[in-house]
Formats: C-alpha cells, structure tokens, sequence
C-alpha cells in the first residue's frame, strides 16, 4: 500500500498542491473569506487591490515604459523586440504564470534570452531587477511587491547562471 502526501502553500487566492509524486495543483479560492475585521493574508485591506491578470498587466506595461528608455536596457529591447504590444502581452502572461499560477505563458524563457546573449552583460540583470523592484513598489501593495521582487531575484539568477556560467565538460567526465 502506498501512502500519497500533499504539501499545501497559500498563495495569495489560490492553494497549490504538490503531491508526494511531484503532480501539481491548485484551487482558486479555496477557503472562505476572511471573517469581518481579520487582517487578510499579504496585509491587504478588504477591498484593497488584488494581484491579477490586469495589475500585472499595468506592472509590465509600466516596466518596460522605462525600461525601453533606460541607457542599459533600453538598446537591447530595442533591438530584441519588434513587436512591443505581442511582447508586453507575452509578458503579461510569464509574471500571470508565475505569480497567479494560470499557465498563461507557454514560451521558453531561457531559449529566449539565449538568443541575445551577446548583447547582454550579468550586471544588466542587476539593473533590470532594480528598475523592476521600483516598478514593482509604483504599483503593488507592499507585500505583493516584495513577493514579485523575489521570484524575478531568483528567475534572474536562474538566467544569469544559464547564460554566463562556463560549461564545466571535463567535470562531466570525471564524475562518470
């Protein structure tokens, strides 16, 4: 007999579930609102603003609005993107993934940023997450600002160890 496990995390509206066997879930609110007067979870007020598809939408319009005129950054959007309405809608759906769990986005990231690779340095991550972080702080309540930070902190170092790391071939061989 084997025995399933379920761990369950809060995430703002919805639980997400991840089985012992690494299956995925998630339940849009799951449980009752909060009883009158009770501090809600994020510290939002009732009837404050809600992390959503369309605040995320305005978080990344708004983003890359400076970011497009940024002397960093800017150059290499510009030459990445052709088409800035389909970009921002990408977009919009990567963060609506990635912070809401609606599997929106289907792209790959990685493939992405690989493909301008050459005209990106690790330190211009740095001044995106900054220039995110402040957009980030413009627009959300502060717990949802922080929440959002931290996941392009990590996503930043996911790409940047990805795309400027050496391949390491000769430790390959040597573990086998």
């Amino acid at each position: 007999m084997h025995c399933a496990y379920m761990i369950l995390l809060w995430l703002g509206r919805r639980v997400v579930g991840v089985t012992k066997f690494g299956s995925i879930w998630a339940a849009a609110n799951p449980l009752p609102p909060a009883a009158a007067g009770a501090r809600p979870l994020y510290g939002r007020a009732p009837g404050g603003p809600v992390l959503d598809d369309e605040t995320l939408a305005r978080l990344v319009a708004a983003f890359y609005a400076k970011a497009r005129v940024d002397g960093a950054l800017g150059p290499v959007f510009e030459a990445a993107v052709d088409d800035w309405p389909g970009h921002l809608e990408t977009l919009a759906g990567f963060w609506s993934s990635v912070m809401l769990t609606t599997g929106r986005y289907k792209g790959k990231p990685l493939a992405a940023h690989r493909r301008h690779a050459a005209s990106m340095t690790p330190a211009m991550f740095t001044r995106w997450l900054e220039l995110w972080g402040e957009t980030a702080r413009e627009i959300l309540v502060p717990d949802d600002a922080g929440l959002i930070e931290r996941k392009a902190q990590r996503i930043a170092e996911s790409l940047k160890l990805a795309l400027f790391l050496p391949a390491r071939p000769s430790a390959v061989r040597a573990a086998a």
